[in-house]
């Protein structure tokens, strides 16, 4: 859903449903606002793990729970396996209390591969998973069990859980999710993507200035059916101090509606903050029914903590998996391919940030200009190299401009009943190397026929072949 960023007067703006987040702890705030209901949880034992939750619309009979679970890896006892890749697995239990007592809902595990070497396991790795609950509106317990597999460590979660009734007639706000970043996307095989968003979870609710951006998600249901004036919905956000005293105001403006729900995204800038509890503000009017959305007010708050460490790499998605695997081909060998294949998404993000360091030609500079180079020719590739069919770095003059970059001479010749269309692309390196291709079918298909390039394939006698396959 698209925001669009009108700016509207605040003076007709009432205030709405109260979503948000506190963060766990705040150096320099000995305690939390008594009138807070609900932190996120830690886990007691010898397993870190950070629980947060949010509920959303689900069907008619029931909400969906959005249950967030951070797995720190300081701890666990890691093993090498025979090919030398470190491992770890982890189990986790689910179980939920309620009305109707108390139900073992899941139970799955979570393998860890990090990938070769000694510097793979290091402090503040953590993993992120999510488990989804279907649950009639009511108050609920979920406890957690989390096991390393190859160890004696254990750890217990006990989360509360408030699931509203958000499918009965009537405008309603959902909870509000705290991120720790937002990004559009539609990767249906993300774990993370919904309504358009890739939105990576903050359980631990804490923000500081390596993260001094919070990240916000939110849904409204139940609107009016649009009218004139009413494809649009009205949204501020505020921040609140543990005294109820605003400090922080973003807004209003529009956002764009679909039928009768709507995404509400937003990011507020809380590193200028003194540490400390805080609630998150958000208010949204139905613009088509000229009414405030209202509610009571939600347990979600953050704290703004003093050294909150930046985050760690985190799990590849599937799309960044695969935008990987494009540069990797140009840049590592085909064991380093297969090694980074056979990673999990966190493992595959080590790999990545390793790689790249080994391949920085300037430590001293925070730009690692090996990568950006790579990035510009693939971007460049898939722009203007491109055949039919086939995007530009699957295609021989592709692959080649990736590799070994702009050619310094390329002579192109125009094909007739005696030759095909051809282009000869030459490289004043160390030595001179040229690289030859042909249309072989005239539809526009360039394959590569010939190169003086060491592993390249090799044909002297490619101008005859070129114009023996003459075209009539």
């Amino acid at each position: 859903m698209s925001r669009v960023n009108l700016r509207l007067p605040p003076a007709t703006l009432m205030k709405g449903i109260v979503l948000g987040a506190f963060l766990l702890f705040a150096s320099g705030a000995s305690s939390g606002p008594a009138a807070l209901d609900r932190l996120g949880v830690e886990s007691t034992g010898t397993i870190r793990v950070l629980a947060d939750c949010c509920a959303f619309r689900g069907d008619s009979l029931a909400s969906l729970v959005e249950v967030y679970i951070q797995t720190f890896l300081d701890g666990i006892t890691f093993v090498t396996t025979a090919d030398g890749t470190v491992g770890a697995e982890l189990g986790y239990d689910a179980f939920l209390a309620g009305p109707g007592g108390r139900t073992d809902i899941r139970r799955w595990t979570m393998p860890v591969r990090l990938g070769a070497g000694e510097d793979v396991v290091r402090p503040g790795l953590s993993l992120y998973d999510r488990l989804d609950l279907a649950v009639k509106p009511g108050v609920y317990d979920l406890e957690l069990e989390i096991r390393d597999l190859n160890g004696e460590h254990r750890a217990r979660v006990a989360l509360p859980i408030a699931a509203p009734e958000l499918s009965a007639p009537g405008a309603k706000l959902s909870d509000v999710q705290l991120a720790r970043s937002i990004t559009r996307s539609t990767d249906g095989e993300d774990l993370w993507v919904k309504s358009g968003y890739r939105v990576l979870p903050n359980p631990s609710r804490k923000y500081g200035e390596a993260q001094p951006v919070l990240h916000c998600y939110s849904e409204a249901y139940g609107l009016r059916s649009a009218g004139e004036g009413g494809e649009f919905c009205t949204v501020l956000y505020e921040v609140e101090d543990v005294e109820g005293r605003n400090v922080y105001r973003k807004g209003p403006f529009l956002i764009r509606r679909a039928g009768e729900s709507a995404v509400l995204v937003g990011d507020i800038e809380v590193g200028h903050l003194s540490p400390g509890y805080y609630r998150l503000v958000v208010s949204m009017e139905d613009t088509a029914a000229q009414a405030c959305v209202t509610g009571p007010r939600s347990s979600t708050v953050f704290v703004r903590a003093e050294n909150v460490p930046a985050n760690p790499p985190q799990g590849l998605s599937a799309a960044e998996s695969t935008a990987a695997e494009v540069e990797l081909r140009f840049a590592a060998s085909p064991a380093e391919v297969r090694e980074f294949r056979d990673l999990n998404p966190i493992g595959r993000a080590l790999f990545l940030e390793r790689f790249w360091a080994r391949k920085d030609p300037d430590t001293s500079t925070p730009e690692n200009e090996a990568r950006t180079a790579l990035h510009a020719r693939i971007a460049s590739a898939q722009k203007t190299l491109g055949e039919v069919g086939r995007a530009g770095v699957d295609t021989d003059r592709g692959r080649i401009f990736i590799t070994h970059g702009t050619p310094t001479d390329v002579t192109r010749l125009t094909g007739d009943r005696t030759c095909m269309d051809h282009e000869i692309w030459t490289y004043q390196k160390e030595r001179e190397y040229e690289f030859v291709f042909f249309d072989e079918t005239g539809a526009g298909v360039y394959r590569l026929i010939h190169s003086n390039y060491p592993g390249e394939i090799n044909r002297p006698e490619w101008a005859e072949i070129v114009c023996e396959q003459q075209r009539f």
